[in-house]
């Protein structure tokens, strides 16, 4: 499981996952962004912040079944 952001400084979300894609095309991912109107990758599941523990876990729950 790959948890990310979709915004950091070097690389985006996006980027990240192509590339963890290449390698690991089988990799479960989650990202997460403070910010809106972003698109998220065909596969991948999104979580909104700020959000509970208990959203993030349900969500992993959900990724990893």
């Amino acid at each position: 499981l790959v948890l990310t952001d979709m915004d950091m400084p070097v690389l985006n979300g996006a980027e990240v996952i192509e590339r963890m894609r290449k390698t690991r095309p089988d990799a479960r991912i989650v990202c997460m962004s403070g910010r809106s109107g972003g698109t998220v990758p065909e596969g991948v599941r999104f979580l909104a912040k700020p959000f509970t523990p208990n959203e993030l876990l349900s969500l992993i729950a959900e990724a990893l079944s």
